[in-house]
């Protein structure tokens, strides 16, 4: 066995042959199925408020599984440098008395519960020990390592919230940020010299209604991240279970098996079945992308099992500098190049999906009504024609900020279900209006959502826009939206139907995908065609900056599309994320630094908001993001003082608190008074 228990330290395994200041692969892996004080929990006093948040059932043996592999299988030891031993895990579970059943002895006797305040203890105690490395070599040559399963929800596009296993906690008051911010924590891991860093997150993306309206920030857990300190060279690589918006999912008992996303990424690491294996060297090598598509491949296959119509895009993401990073090495075992495993297939059962509640596919596929009324047959179902009755449509732009819907609303053309008979999506044209910003207002029962849609004449005159929603419940009278992303159809005229089907491509087969035919000539295809079309060129570079290929997007394409396209007021915060990627001056120190940093991003910020709020969901996460980092360079920012920065600081910590992740336009959920203050809000003032 590599690994021993810490004698001192509860949680903490240690390879007795790695010594402390030796490279090393380091390891926290956390895994929370029993909540003591969410629904259904044993502490003799619960929360009395949940959100909607209950028991898991298979999340803490997901993660020990995982710590059976590392233990066991892990191995990377590339043919041109020293073996990378495994030095250090932080292990803390959370398990149910059936997952415990199945766990081994030492491993729940050295076990450390993943309260709020432990994970953070073990988060940086982990951070420390990379920090404390030797020296610069023995940090690249080191990896870091990071797994969570249990619930988590999402603020925006990057801004992913774990919740440890005392959320909630009425003896610390409820509080709803005791929970870990894993992107202000991944942003202050690429200080690290550690090169290599793996993160995985087997978590939900999505929110639940009565969580909307409360302000979710989490800790980052270490430090405040400064940008200008990032290592140039960090290849952080992170893996959501999920898509941004959307829940994973797990069978509701041990017994047939762990999460479906563990399942998958097991099988991966393992080699299993038809994984793409690099076998031009020895030992054979489990590459980051091939891992990628073969954990979402599995995933969607493990659905079809369940005898399920859903599908599920796994997610890769991250600072990604080696697309081909090895994440393990694995020895064939015979000379025919088997490789010895003593499975062949990840577990597979027929039955019991945990769906989510109310739902269940039968109930989605077939619907009957006793009493169609007018326009059912369109629709499809009840609450269809009720949500797209009301649909509203209000014009953003200075002279009238939105207090009064339009006349006019949008053209609907088609109605169809999605592939997995989970969600609608309308396909729809603009009214006869001027060119501008619109914002699309639409109801359920209990809640407002607001897709905000770009019509510039010379880009968009002729688009067709999409939005796709699910619901639950199957009357009228009370219906609840509970996922709605909008975009573009891939049925617009000429390059905006390329940009839709580039934007589809990233959501269905994911950025690395999408990414891989990109290059400047078609970026500037999309942008300089017979008809200009800034909308495709912003699909393309956000792409690219998801993956981290600046290398494609040049700086003088980006100062043009920010010159070029005045109304869009994405450019400037695109032209600023890929200006904050580039190395900082190892001559200047941090205080130089600090101050041009804080100018950068001042200005972006400023010209922003002169063009109203990003059009696009990525972006305005983007900008959300560089407002929170402005604060940490910026103390001295206080909102509502009339200063325009503070001003601008002050509506994106608005437009975070309602964001929708998910979708290519920028989404909005809350109740109507606080979205209309929202929509009065979208241009700088003055």
């Amino acid at each position: 066995m590599t690994f021993q228990p810490a004698p001192a330290q509860a949680g903490l395994w240690t390879n007795p042959d790695w010594q402390p200041g030796d490279p090393g692969t380091f390891v926290v892996l956390i895994g929370v199925s029993a909540y003591p004080f969410l629904e259904g929990g044993t502490a003799p006093q619960r929360a009395p408020e949940n959100y909607g948040l209950n028991q898991l059932a298979v999340s803490a043996l997901t993660t020990y599984r995982l710590f059976e592999w590392l233990r066991k299988q892990y191995l990377y030891a590339p043919a041109d440098s020293s073996p990378c031993q495994l030095a250090q895990c932080w292990l803390l579970l959370s398990p149910t008395p059936d997952e415990k059943a199945l766990m081994a002895p030492d491993v729940l006797a050295h076990n450390l519960e993943p309260t709020y305040a432990n994970c953070v203890r073990a988060m940086r105690g982990w951070r420390n020990s990379m920090q404390q490395l030797g020296n610069d070599d023995q940090a690249k040559q080191s990896r870091a390592v990071f797994f969570f399963s249990g619930h988590g929800l999402q603020v925006s596009h990057e801004e992913q919230i774990l919740l440890p296993a005392d959320y909630l906690d009425p003896a610390n008051g409820g509080a709803l940020n005791d929970a870990l911010n894993m992107q202000q924590a991944c942003l202050s891991l690429r200080e690290l010299s550690v090169n290599n860093q793996f993160i995985f997150m087997d978590a939900c993306r999505n929110d639940t209604p009565k969580l909307r309206e409360q302000v979710i920030i989490g800790n980052g857990v270490f430090n405040q991240a400064l940008a200008f300190r990032d290592n140039s060279e960090c290849n952080q690589l992170l893996m959501y279970a999920a898509a941004a918006g959307k829940q994973t999912f797990g069978p509701p008992t041990v017994s047939e098996g762990i999460s479906l996303f563990g399942q998958s990424l097991l099988s991966g690491l393992k080699a299993e079945r038809n994984f793409a294996l690099n076998r031009q060297g020895m030992p054979y090598a489990v590459e980051w992308v091939p891992l990628c598509r073969y954990v979402k491949a599995t995933y969607n296959e493990l659905l079809l099992f369940y005898k399920t119509t859903l599908k599920q895009n796994v997610v890769a993401a991250g600072n990604i500098v080696d697309f081909d990073a090895v994440v393990t090495h694995i020895i064939p075992t015979s000379t025919d190049g088997g490789l010895g495993m003593t499975e062949s297939h990840p577990k597979i059962t027929t039955s019991g999906l945990k769906l989510p509640a109310g739902t269940s596919p039968d109930a989605l596929v077939y619907e009957t009504y006793t009493d169609p009324l007018v326009g059912h047959d369109f629709y499809g179902r009840e609450t269809v024609t009720a949500l797209w009755d009301k649909a509203r449509l209000y014009a953003l732009n200075r002279q009238n900020l939105a207090e009064q819907p339009l006349a006019q609303s949008v053209q609907v053309q088609k109605v169809e279900r999605t592939p997995d008979l989970m969600a609608y999506k309308v396909k729809f044209t603009m009214p006869d209006v001027d060119p501008g910003i619109y914002w699309l207002a639409l109801s359920d029962t209990q809640t407002e959502y607001g897709v905000v849609l770009p019509f510039f004449i010379h880009s968009m005159l002729n688009a067709h826009f999409m939005v796709e929603f699910s619901i639950t419940d199957h009357h009228t009278a009370t219906f609840t939206i509970d996922g709605l992303q909008g975009g573009l159809s891939t049925e617009s005229d000429y390059l905006l139907s390329d940009a839709a089907r580039l934007w589809e491509k990233y959501e269905e087969f994911g950025a690395f995908k999408a990414a891989e035919d990109l290059d400047v000539n078609t970026l500037n295809q999309l942008v300089r065609g017979k008809v200009n079309n800034p909308m495709g060129a912003l699909i393309g570079s956000i792409i690219l900056m998801r993956v981290g290929r600046t290398d494609k997007l040049p700086r003088q394409w980006l100062e043009n599309l920010f010159n070029w396209f005045p109304e869009y007021a994405d450019t400037p915060v695109l032209l600023n994320e890929y200006l904050l990627r580039q190395p900082t001056s190892p001559d200047e120190d941090d205080e130089t630094r600090r101050i041009a940093y804080q100018k950068r991003i001042e200005g972006c910020l400023l010209t922003m908001y002169e063009r109203g709020l990003p059009v696009t969901g990525e972006v305005l996460s983007y900008a959300i993001r560089q407002a929170s980092n402005l604060l940490s360079v910026s103390p001295d920012i206080a909102p509502n003082s009339g200063k325009p920065i503070d001003d601008t600081y002050d509506v994106l910590q608005v437009a975070r608190q309602y964001f929708l992740p998910g979708g290519l336009f920028t989404a909005f959920v809350g109740q109507g008074d606080k979205l209309a203050g929202l929509r009065s809000r979208w241009y700088a003032r003055g």
